[in-house]
């Protein structure tokens, strides 16, 4: 192991050392709008992913927001430039941290993404990496090297049978190879550059979700990207000294500002889906990375009732010693914000959690409190039927 990571950073400092000399050398290898010739094996191929791609437009797990969307595709559009047109986004409710992209310009950017990035430089790392895999015919070109194996054969089904983790797994798994990320780590960072981003965001991002990876000590804390991206924490040291090449080397004037999204219009489009989103999160079930998600949320800026409501939702789930009280303070304090922004469902869950405190006038101010908001609630009987009993009714 020693060995290989001394060869890693050898390698390293090989690639800084002529760096300069390559950053203009990477260039697509498809023209825009391309096509292949349907009786092709590609074309094949592209059949399946098309299919695919139909089925996916009616899903529920689609987020169609069209301001959201809008603005995604207007970053994918400057980062594309001519390959815009060839090139669709699709915002996917799944909770993990994870972007997909396919030969026919199929781009997925799952939710558990875009809650973790920081900045809009943050997010665009993660496109334009994409974007370099589609530019330079990745996936078609390690699909030849793999297609009389077991693993096409899955990921061919996997388009049509398997829900969408399942399919973001396999189709990384079958897509590409370690060189072909080092190509796109390459090739991504040189289009943020072209663009004024800072080419540093990348090394940013992978350390955040590094360490809240490292924070969860469940078993299976290594999903889809960690699968599919191994040694990441290599990865990330190898993204900060490619920054610091292209910085050196390249005569373009890149921001370096990862400053929180405060009032920026992809922490505004994102507060909408905000609740969406981060219950899709908080069915994991996984209270740790979770704890880390909601700090990193305050120190970017999302409003405080929403990060207060969901850290009251951790508390009140996760049930360890003491949490019901941190339930009830999460709650309360988040009611101390814009309370237009919270689900009205907080009301009832602190009056269950003051009804299990057996603090009666609480429980009961709490229950009504939830009628008033949701008179037409599906629980209403329910809740009636408490606040009655507390009531003495």
């Amino acid at each position: 192991m020693n060995l290989l990571r001394t060869l890693f950073f050898f390698y390293l400092l090989i690639l800084s050392v002529g760096l300069s000399a390559q950053t203009d050398l990477i260039e697509p290898l498809i023209d825009p709008d391309y096509k292949p010739d349907p009786s092709s094996d590609e074309g094949g191929f592209w059949y399946k992913i098309d299919k695919y791609e139909k089925k996916l437009k009616s899903s529920a797990y689609i987020v169609k927001d069209k301001e959201l969307n809008n603005y995604i595709s207007g970053l994918v559009c400057k980062l594309a430039g001519e390959y815009c047109s060839s090139i669709r986004v699709y915002i996917v409710n799944t909770p993990y941290f994870n972007a997909s992209m396919y030969p026919n310009g199929m781009m997925h950017i799952w939710s558990g993404l875009l809650l973790r990035v920081a900045n809009e430089d943050e997010l665009v790392s993660v496109l334009a990496h994409e974007i370099a895999h589609y530019l330079r015919i990745h996936q078609i070109t390690q699909w030849r090297k793999l297609r009389s194996g077991l693993v096409l054969t899955t990921f061919l089904d996997s388009t049509l049978t398997f829900g969408l983790v399942t399919l973001g797994y396999l189709g990384n798994n079958a897509a590409f190879s370690r060189a072909q990320e080092k190509e796109a780590d390459i090739y991504g960072v040189q289009l943020m550059v072209k663009h004024g981003y800072s080419p540093q965001a990348a090394q940013s991002l992978w350390e955040y979700v590094i360490h809240e990876r490292n924070q969860d000590t469940s078993t299976g804390k290594n999903k889809i990207f960690f699968a599919t991206h191994p040694q990441v924490e290599d990865r990330a040291n190898y993204l900060g000294e490619l920054a610091k090449e292209y910085q050196r080397s390249v005569a373009l004037s890149v921001s370096d500002d990862k400053q929180p999204l405060s009032g920026n219009t992809l922490v505004n489009n994102l507060t909408s889906h905000y609740v969406e989103f981060m219950n899709s999160q908080l069915d994991l079930r996984e209270y740790e990375r979770l704890i880390q998600l909601l700090k990193r949320h305050r120190e970017i800026g999302y409003p405080e009732a929403l990060v207060g409501y969901f850290e009251g939702e951790m508390y009140r789930l996760r049930k360890q010693e003491g949490d019901r009280q941190l339930a009830i303070e999460s709650y309360k304090e988040a009611l101390n914000q814009e309370t237009s922004l919270i689900p009205d469902s907080i009301y009832r869950e602190l009056g269950y959690l003051y009804l299990k405190e057996k603090r009666k006038p609480e429980a009961l101010n709490y229950f009504e409190k939830y009628l008033e908001a949701s008179p037409d609630a599906n629980d209403k009987e329910m809740i009636l039927f408490y606040a009655d009993s507390l009531k003495g009714t």
